[in-house]
């Protein structure tokens, strides 16, 4: 899973406790999967402090694996994989820019999670297993609205490099 930024200044992260974000992330894969993959998650994230968030996240997103042997025809099948995680972020606005009303957020997140993917029979291209994911983000969430933000991230993990999406807090 990628980064996810919230658009709620630090002083909102007080009143605001918690922040859904939805959000679709680029996977990084293995040389035998030469398709983009894309995924998409849903996160829900409750604020302990002004500047500390945490929460789980729970995604989604097909491999597309190709079979093919000598004299058969070439098969493309979906092996549909699914992850769970935590993710804890810490938001710095405020260190920066002295303005509890900014809507601009920056923060840095740190994810660790699984990944599971259960292939048929015929898939044999990849056993079934589970796979720990982790990394560390840059983010940056702008509000929009009072309860509503678009947010991206960038970072260097084992699962996702890129996040974008939007976020909905209450």
């Amino acid at each position: 899973m990628g980064i996810s930024f919230s658009g709620y200044s630090q002083e909102d992260l007080t009143k605001k406790q918690f922040h859904i974000e939805i959000h679709t992330y680029e996977r990084e894969h293995p040389s035998r999967f030469p398709e983009d993959l894309w995924g998409y998650a849903v996160a829900v994230n409750y604020s302990f402090t002004p500047t500390f968030r945490a929460g789980i996240a729970l995604g989604y997103h097909d491999i597309l694996n190709t079979l093919s042997s000598p004299g058969q025809s070439t098969i493309t099948t979906d092996i549909p994989m699914y992850s769970v995680g935590l993710q804890g972020s810490y938001h710095f606005s405020e260190l920066l820019f002295d303005n509890r009303n900014s809507r601009l957020d920056l923060y840095v997140k740190g994810k660790y999670g699984s990944v599971y993917f259960n292939p048929n029979d015929d898939e044999v291209i990849m056993p079934k297993r589970n796979r720990i994911y982790h990394g560390f983000y840059l983010g940056a969430a702008f509000d929009l609205s009072p309860g509503f933000g678009v947010f991206g991230e960038y970072g260097a993990g084992n699962y996702s490099d890129f996040a974008f999406g939007v976020v909905v807090r209450f």
